[in-house]
This record gives C-alpha cells, structure tokens and sequence, in this order.
C-alpha cells in the first residue's frame, strides 16, 4: 500500500501481528489506531530488499499496548531495509502486571534496519526497555 491513511481502527488479539508492513508500503500513515493483544508485535516491519521494503511510514497518535507472549513481545519490530520511519506522539505500553506483562520493547530495532525518529512518546510497563537498536 503507497500512501494510505489509515485512522480510527481497533486492531486487536491477531496471532502474530497488528499491523505488518513490507512489500513497497511507502508513505503511509497511521493515525488515532488502537493496536493491543497480538501475538508477536503491533506493528511488524517485514524483512525485505532494501527496494521493496516499507519507507517513508508515519505512526502518531496511536495506542500500542499489551503485545507479545512469553517469548517475544514488542510495540514495533522493525527488520532490514525499512527505514524512514517516523513515531510521533504514541503511547507505547504494557500496562498488565507482574508475569502476564510480554511486551519486552516499545521499539526494537534491528541490525540492518534504517532510521527511526521518535518524538514525544509515552513508553512505559516494557518489560525489559524503551528502545534497542542491535549492533551491526
């Protein structure tokens, strides 16, 4: 999808992810989105050539709660190439207590992957941080 707008939406209890982007998903943006309860992440960055992978995508003013299993859990993943990715204005969370908080990342970055700026959001009940962004 190139330059869509997607606003209002609940996106809740998929078996991976919310929200997966990959395949030439440029130039979106993602507005006023409640995504809780997925599997693995909210928002999943597919690992692609640096051609076809998502560019240009904006995230504002979304809720991201609650995602991921005892395994694995994140707010955003983002895989090599995506890039230009703009987060804006979030709240990033877990907001369970004790041992059925999963969400271990508000963001997680992997290596390979391109820039992310983030700007005024609200990250909080991540079970192991914020942000990782993984060396090369």
């Amino acid at each position: 999808m190139r330059h869509g707008h997607f606003e209002d939406n609940v996106i809740e209890n998929n078996g991976l992810y919310g929200i997966s982007i990959g395949h030439k998903d440029t130039d979106n943006l993602f507005t006023h989105n409640t995504v809780t309860g997925n599997g693995f992440s909210a928002v999943y960055f597919r690992k692609e050539s640096l051609k076809n992978s998502g560019h240009r995508n904006t995230f504002r003013d979304n809720t991201i709660a609650n995602n991921g299993d005892v395994k694995s859990g994140y707010g955003f993943y983002v895989e090599p190439y995506a890039g230009d990715i703009l987060i804006a204005n979030n709240r990033i969370s877990d907001t369970r207590s004790g041992s059925n908080r999963t969400q271990r990342y508000a963001v997680y970055r992997t290596a390979g992957a391109g820039s992310i700026q983030l700007q005024n959001n609200t990250m909080e009940g991540n079970v192991v941080g914020e942000y990782y962004e993984a060396k090369r």
